[in-house]
């Protein structure tokens, strides 16, 4: 699995990935455009890859220092930085003593979004989705992110910014916290995924690679608490059809399963709305796309669609079945 400084992927379907200097780089198929961040990165991989090692973590400190602020569940990208020290540490790295934001740090944050924006997306839409029993502080949850790419080969300490997010709405690592996530997808990276467990406190979470193929193709036995669609592109004319018989087994009303979420992101208001009224229409269900603060800040351009530029995971929804 490639080091933190050695990442930097997309979910978008129609990228593809340069190697500059050891250091792997999605761009655009589509040349016209190259979003400046990425051409920064190019140009500077040895800031690049420094600016994203995620710095020390301390979760006992930054959850103490959060309460102080009167903050629990960071609500946006530049506050989770803060609380993680992340900003101040690439303002050291890059040289920059000014408070006003430069190009450089600009550049710096976004690269940092993009790595962190499924980690902090899931963490936060799913953090306070939780169910526990009565008397039982501990929480056992099951993840199945289905139609997994990039996400699948997301260097393991990166799941550890997820976790840390669960643990700071949870307000603290006196409860114990136990999630299995797995990847499951036709275009899951060709080598084995390794399994990986990451520790905050008394949290855990257990990252797998799972069935490589299409979601409707697996012998799934597992009950799963939530299902992740990551910008799936579910109503996108190239993608409809592949996505049917997985989306009739997700949302079938099976009264068998108990209840569980699905987490929807889209790269784009045009992809939101697309698939919003493919879930509607098909399945009659009310799923409401709002702006996600930790969404990509690196743009595509889409080749088939010139006019139509995206970001991973900018908007979000979460809507319970079952």
């Amino acid at each position: 699995m490639p080091t933190s400084g050695c990442w930097i992927a997309t979910a978008c379907p129609f990228s593809t990935k340069v190697t500059v200097n050891n250091n792997i780089i999605s761009r655009s198929t589509q040349p016209s455009f190259q979003d400046p961040t990425l051409m920064w990165a190019q140009s500077n991989p040895i800031l690049a890859k420094d600016v994203l090692d995620p710095p020390t973590l301390c979760p006992t400190k930054i959850i103490h220092e959060n309460l102080d602020r009167n903050i629990q569940k960071p609500t946006s990208l530049e506050e989770y930085l803060h609380s993680r020290q992340w900003l101040q540490r690439a303002k050291v790295i890059l040289n920059n003593d000014d408070d006003d934001d430069d190009d450089d740090l600009e550049h710096a944050k976004n690269l940092i979004s993009h790595v962190l924006s499924s980690p902090l997306t899931i963490g936060s839409q799913l953090s306070c989705r939780f169910r526990r029993k009565e008397n039982d502080q501990s929480l056992m949850k099951k993840w199945c992110c289905v139609g997994a790419r990039a996400e699948a080969s997301l260097p393991t300490q990166y799941w550890q910014e997820c976790l840390l997010s669960l643990v700071m709405a949870a307000g603290g690592t006196s409860q114990e916290g136990n999630i299995l996530l797995e990847f499951t997808g036709p275009d899951l990276p060709p080598n084995n995924i390794p399994n990986a467990n990451v520790t905050v406190g008394s949290w855990n979470i257990a990252t797998r690679g799972g069935f490589r193929g299409l979601y409707h193709d697996a012998s799934l036995t597992a009950t799963w608490d939530a299902i992740i669609l990551l910008n799936p592109g579910l109503a996108h004319p190239n993608l409809q059809s592949s996505w049917q018989l997985t989306l009739d087994m997700i949302f079938r009303n099976d009264h068998q399963q108990p209840p569980r979420q699905i987490l929807l992101t889209a790269h784009s208001a045009k992809d939101a709305d697309r698939d919003a009224k493919l879930l509607r229409h098909k399945y009659g269900l009310t799923v409401e796309y709002n702006v996600n603060p930790f969404a990509s800040r690196i743009r595509y351009q889409d080749p088939f669609d010139l006019d139509h530029f995206v970001q991973p995971n900018l908007y979000v929804a979460v809507v319970e079945v079952g």
